[in-house]
């Protein structure tokens, strides 16, 4: 019940304070709106514990180029407009915030290391492991 309050109360806010079109502009250096920035990291924090590998290409791009430009957005977003948020979405949009970013650098690792690895008994122990405090983040 608490996270559909949340929702409800970040889609009113959405509402009042967005400008028609997409906020997000991929290397646009733009200062987004903080509420769109966090419910675009809870969309990659979702995907990422859903199917860490989904962005991933080892060979072509040694980064999560879509989780990371995600996370870039929120932090741009909250240097630039942070203020904008009143306090109560600031106490729970950060903490929220942080957790789904630990969650999606778990999820990262543990797939660099799951496909990196694949014939090491331990080494697959810790990727399980890691996906595992990642999707434990997640909620």
């Amino acid at each position: 019940m608490k996270s559909i309050l949340l929702w409800a109360s970040l889609g009113i806010a959405l509402a009042q304070q967005a400008p028609p079109g997409d906020i997000y502009v991929s290397g646009s250096g733009t200062a987004e709106n903080p509420l769109r920035a966090f419910i675009n990291l809870y969309q990659v924090g979702t995907e990422m514990t859903g199917n860490p590998g989904t962005d991933y290409d080892p060979k072509n791009n040694p980064d999560f180029p879509y989780p990371s430009d995600i996370q870039a957005q929120w932090f741009r977003a909250m240097a630039a407009n942070g203020n904008q948020l009143t306090p109560a979405q600031k106490q729970q949009l950060i903490p929220c915030a942080a957790h789904l970013n630990a969650a999606i650098d778990d999820m990262e690792r543990g797939h660099r290391i799951a496909i990196g690895q694949p014939g090491n008994a331990p080494a697959q122990a810790t990727a399980q492991k890691l996906y595992a405090a990642g999707r434990g983040r997640e909620g």
